[in-house]
């Protein structure tokens, strides 16, 4: 009888280590599929608000640019000046830390690139980290009189790490990154 009742005894203990077992196992994957999920919402969200305030902020600068070129049209500034004014103050702008803004012209000549060798330089040929055309792809668009924002593949240091960073470009008559 003894053994009976240890039997049963060991069999009880063991079938509550392997139900308690499974539901641990169980909780602890809804735990991790739901913070995954709570994770990619988070990024999704920081993503958007990233992209709309560089939208903004790219706007911002548009408008200031197009307020320039007014200038220059009621002759308050000739046309070199008003080139110049656009590429210093575009030159200066950043956003965030780090942020800057670029323009290139229609034929793909740098115009602005802060802290870089490459202003006069002609860009047209350029490819971002995906390997695309990124500047006859701004420059076709442009053309085109839409204004849609781009995101590119391209890398920036940050504190010493390669980070991706996403570019936006206002496809405008003006092309500002």
């Amino acid at each position: 009888m003894k053994k009976l009742s240890h039997r049963i005894i060991v069999m009880s203990i063991v079938i509550c280590f392997i139900l308690e077992t499974t539901l641990a196992t169980t909780a602890i994957i809804n735990i991790v599929k739901t913070n995954k999920n709570h994770l990619s919402k988070i990024d999704e969200i920081l993503r958007n608000e990233y992209d709309e305030k560089a939208k903004l902020q790219v706007e911002i600068a548009v408008s200031m640019l197009t307020e320039i070129s007014k200038m220059e049209e009621r002759g308050d500034l000739s046309h070199q000046e008003a080139l110049k004014l656009g590429a210093d103050l575009l030159r200066q702008l950043r956003y965030d830390k780090e942020g800057y803004f670029w323009d290139d012209t229609p034929e793909g000549i740098n115009v602005v690139l802060p802290g870089s060798e490459t202003e006069g330089t002609n860009r047209y040929n350029s490819k971002d980290a995906k390997r695309e055309l990124f500047i006859q792809e701004i420059i076709k668009n442009r053309m085109k009189k839409v204004e849609v924002f781009l995101n590119g593949g391209f890398l920036k240091w940050v504190k010493e790490n390669r980070l991706p960073r996403e570019d936006t470009a206002c496809y405008s008559s003006l092309s500002i990154g």
